[in-house]
């Protein structure tokens, strides 16, 4: 079965998996700190052919390493002026690189230069790293884990599998109990037990939780068929999945889209 790019590049991601998983190892940082101080030099430079082997292979497909020099040459967007890197942390296939950065617009003689503090998420393929694209930067953490509430993010990742579990048992009326409750006092369970579940969830697995408040996201990879006799003995589609969750008197619920059902 085909695998998408998101779903490589995140899949033996931070975080553990409390149904009998393996905790990713953090491992020193040294392994990136060398990939990113030579991508952050080579913008510094303005050495765009360095830039370009960094790119994801995702990037790389939508243009050649000559038309990426010539654009950044020709229009930016942005000049770096400095740099300074800070801690480097690594958790599976995924690393966290603290910059500051200086950087001003290309063609705004007069717009001030803006100094800037980020963490940069980096991921390993095949033996190298590449900072995450700007258009997959949703699908992972924002912070490197020491950040972030290793404790309440366990709680999420708990709430997470016994929803899942219950999809795949497809006891509708138990996922009820774990849907936001902004959407329980609008929609009663009699309601919500009318609707048809067009697919058939088989198998899950959760690859990390991110926490913030009372606001959380899942990544989550899970398996599933569509519900059609026909199809009965088809392979099942894989694909991943960042959920929202809200935090409420102390329990984690699914928050869904706005209009949306299970």
């Amino acid at each position: 079965m085909k695998v998408d790019f998101k779903t490589l590049a995140l899949f033996s991601c931070v975080m553990i998996s409390l149904s009998g998983g393996v905790l990713a190892q953090q491992k020193p940082g040294q392994a990136l700190k060398e990939p990113a101080k030579d991508f952050w030099e080579a913008r510094i430079k303005g050495d765009w052919a360095t830039v370009y082997r960094y790119l994801s292979p995702m990037d790389k497909d939508k243009f050649t390493q000559d038309q990426f020099v010539s654009s950044r040459k020709e229009k930016g967007p942005f000049r770096y002026l400095s740099y300074k890197l800070g801690d480097v942390e690594i958790a599976g296939q995924l690393g966290w690189v603290e910059v500051s950065y200086t950087v001003e617009p290309v063609g705004f003689a007069n717009y001030p230069a803006r100094h800037m503090h980020i963490w940069q998420v980096w991921q390993e393929m095949d033996d190298r790293w590449y900072p995450v694209p700007a258009s997959q930067r949703a699908e992972v953490p924002k912070k490197p884990p020491h950040m972030r509430p290793a404790e309440e993010e366990a709680s999420l990742i708990r709430r997470a599998h016994e929803f899942w579990n219950a999809k795949e048992r497809e006891d509708w009326l138990l996922i009820y109990q774990y849907l936001d409750p902004a959407f329980t006092s609008e929609v009663s369970s009699e309601e919500f037990l009318e609707k048809t579940a067009l697919f058939s969830y088989l198998s899950h697995r959760v690859e990390w939780a991110e926490v913030t408040g009372d606001r959380g996201r899942v990544k989550l990879t899970y398996a599933c068929r569509l519900k059609d006799p026909s199809l009965a003995k088809s392979d099942p589609i894989e694909t991943g999945v960042v959920e929202e969750w809200i935090k409420v008197n102390s329990h984690w619920y699914r928050q869904l889209p706005e209009g949306r059902a299970e």
